[in-house]
């Protein structure tokens, strides 16, 4: 980071030069652009590990035997939630739509690479609506957050380093989106 430092020299009656004022100037960052960068860059890690989760996930669904990097123990395992019902649709889907079609019944993985695909390309809009929608969108996974967590707690007898990182992500997120929706309508009713 460069600084620009402005001093200005007088010089008074007698030969010294004194330095009368010294500041440095350094660029201020707005509170708008900072929560737009810390919100994608938590779509950006979200993304990541969605990505590793259904790298793991198609791993998994060629060779049964595959162990991943996050396996530590046998009950620190994320390939034993991904291989559960629980893995695809967030168990959720096959309820509806039964377990037979992969594309109506996808990996929890691919459905958090279009979340975070889509939640980074509306980060660079701040229009109440998308705001909102945002916050709605960061509300339900949330919820689907603590229904996955009570699951791998109760159901699985699990823990997912994977899941974990994600729900740690989610609520990141969350709090941001929820940040950025009461700077944006303190703005717009302030302006009204």
């Amino acid at each position: 980071m460069i600084h620009v430092s402005t001093c200005s020299l007088a010089a008074p009656d007698t030969n010294r030069l004194e330095m009368s004022s010294c500041t440095q100037q350094r660029p201020k960052i707005d509170s708008a652009t900072s929560s737009s960068v810390r919100l994608r860059w938590l779509c950006i890690c979200g993304l990541a590990i969605s990505i590793y989760s259904l790298y793991v996930k198609i791993q998994l669904d060629y060779d049964e035997n595959y162990t991943a990097l996050c396996d530590l123990a046998e009950q620190v395992s994320c390939t034993a939630v991904f291989k559960s019902d629980y893995g695809r649709g967030f168990g959720l889907t096959q309820l509806i739509f039964g377990s037979s079609s992969d594309y109506l019944n996808p990996p929890n993985g691919s459905i958090g690479v279009v979340f975070y695909v889509l939640l980074f390309l509306s980060s660079f809009y701040e229009r109440r609506w998308i705001c909102q929608l945002q916050l709605m969108a960061a509300i339900i996974t949330l919820l689907l957050c603590f229904y996955l967590g009570g699951l791998l707690l109760l159901v699985l007898y699990d823990c997912c380093i994977v899941c974990v990182l994600i729900y740690a992500v989610h609520t990141l997120l969350f709090l941001e989106v929820y940040e950025r929706y009461r700077r944006i309508y303190a703005t717009k009713s302030a302006t009204k």
